[in-house]
């Protein structure tokens, strides 16, 4: 996440609580299945970079009980409230660090699977990430990159503005998220030293992508 003055922290674990299921609709779940579980096993070690509020990691433990989860963000605020989640399987640890700084607090090769969602976009520099990934998940292991893709602004304002958000407030919003294309995100992967091995559109907004080191 963000640490921009501009974005109330407290709001944001609001909102972020209010509409998971339209930010991680079935689509996404029905992608994670067949593309990305089947590569992690069934008690992985996953680490969720920017995760937030929590939301995803407390979903991966309903699904994968038995995996040890991390969770690593920059916001105090939305670690507070991930630590107070209810997990199925064992809580996640979770650490502060901002992502722009290598290295992460993660072990070489420690990782079955990292995710980085709606966060990456955000990053001064995401093959510093992608570097990082490379370095923390093991033989075998993959990437899971959930992200915003570029539309026209008018289609990104209206995309937006139909979950009632304020369009003026969008547009200091809108050079994060429509920042990169789907091309330009496979050549970043690609320069980061990674081979895609599946891709999604879960949203019209978003594509999902699924890489292992190459």
């Amino acid at each position: 996440m963000t640490t921009d003055s501009r974005w109330d922290q407290s709001a944001m674990v609001e909102r972020m609580s209010s509409d998971f299921g339209r930010r991680y609709p079935l689509a996404f779940w029905e992608f994670f299945e067949s593309q990305v579980r089947p590569r992690t096993g069934d008690a992985p070690a996953i680490a969720d970079l920017g995760c937030g509020a929590g939301l995803l990691l407390q979903e991966l433990s309903s699904r994968l009980p038995d995996a040890t989860l991390r969770g690593v963000d920059v916001s105090k605020a939305m670690l507070a409230n991930a630590r107070g989640l209810d997990y199925a399987g064992v809580a996640p640890s979770f650490t502060l660090h901002d992502l722009n700084h290598a290295p992460y607090p993660v072990e070489d090769a420690s990782l079955d699977l990292c995710i980085t969602a709606n966060v990456t976009c955000f990053l001064d520099n995401p093959l510093v990430l992608f570097a990082e990934v490379h370095r923390m998940l093991r033989p075998g292991g993959v990437y899971l990159l959930f992200d915003w893709k570029r539309q026209t602004l008018p289609a990104y304002v209206e995309n937006r503005g139909g979950f009632g958000d304020d369009p003026a407030a969008l547009m200091g919003l809108q050079p994060y998220h429509n920042r990169f294309t789907v091309d330009e995100w496979h050549w970043l992967l690609a320069e980061g030293g990674f081979e895609l091995v599946g891709e999604a559109h879960p949203r019209t907004s978003h594509v999902a992508l699924a890489g292992v080191p190459g």
